[in-house]
């Protein structure tokens, strides 16, 4: 049996779940499909379940940027390098 033939076979099943690493693996056992011939864990989707959910779904999600204290402390210090810089062009157009 090839793995394509497995994975078919666990895509219907109940127990599996989509690794972004390894692709399918089998929710109980937390493997890859190693069974020849039946796997003594299947358990059959619904049909309504298994239309809905026939195409397998990416479980990668993209990561939200966060700003953390580096960041904000930067813009600080760009501000004030700004500010200054202004004064002193300030300062010697007024002398």
């Amino acid at each position: 049996m090839t793995k394509e033939e497995r994975n078919k076979i666990c895509l219907s099943c109940t127990n599996h779940i989509i690794d972004e690493r390894y692709g399918v693996l089998c929710k109980l056992t937390n493997n890859l499909p190693n069974f020849q011939g039946s796997c003594k864990y299947y358990n059959k989707k619904m049909i309504a379940e298994s239309i809905y959910n026939s195409t397998p779904k990416s479980t990668k999600s993209i990561p939200k940027k966060k700003k953390g204290f580096g960041s904000i402390f930067g813009i600080g210090i760009s501000i004030y390098l700004v500010f200054k810089l202004v004064l002193l062009i300030i300062k010697f157009l007024t002398n």
